[in-house]
């Protein structure tokens, strides 16, 4: 009798520990629904992974508005391109109307507050030249 009450208590702790995982990985994704203000657009280059320069821009009215059916919206004041996305607990995939996708690196993501980044790697005449883009969010 003590090992089945034994073996009931593990299945249920088991279950209850994958049941927590799925939960948080949806509740990642639910946390991107909605519209976010670009609040920083941070450019770092590199030639042979050393830095050679960097820009950092305000988001200037720019937004992007993820919709629970996994298409958005991205707008700058004037103009605005539709997109598709999907997400994981560690990355963003956007693609836009009629292009590749752009993989993006969750660094974190909160209910308000969301940074990402991208790298872009190109080699030339045997000089690695990588750029990598942050941009930080705030949801509206």
């Amino acid at each position: 009798m003590f090992k089945t009450i034994k073996l009931i208590a593990l299945i249920a702790v088991v279950a209850t520990l994958f049941a927590c995982k799925k939960d948080q990985a949806e509740k990642n994704s639910d946390r991107l629904v909605g519209t976010w203000a670009v609040q920083s657009i941070l450019d770092i280059e590199y030639e042979n992974n050393v830095e050679t320069g960097r820009d950092e821009d305000a988001g200037n009215g720019e937004t992007l508005e993820f919709k629970a059916d996994g298409n958005g919206i991205q707008t700058d004041g004037q103009y605005s391109d539709s997109f598709k996305w999907t997400a994981t607990d560690s990355e963003l995939k956007i693609t836009w109307d009629g292009d590749e996708a752009d993989v993006f690196k969750i660094k974190s993501l909160s209910k308000t507050d969301l940074h990402i980044s991208i790298e872009d790697i190109d080699v030339e005449n045997n000089i690695t030249y990588k750029e990598v883009t942050e941009i930080k969010l705030k949801k509206k």
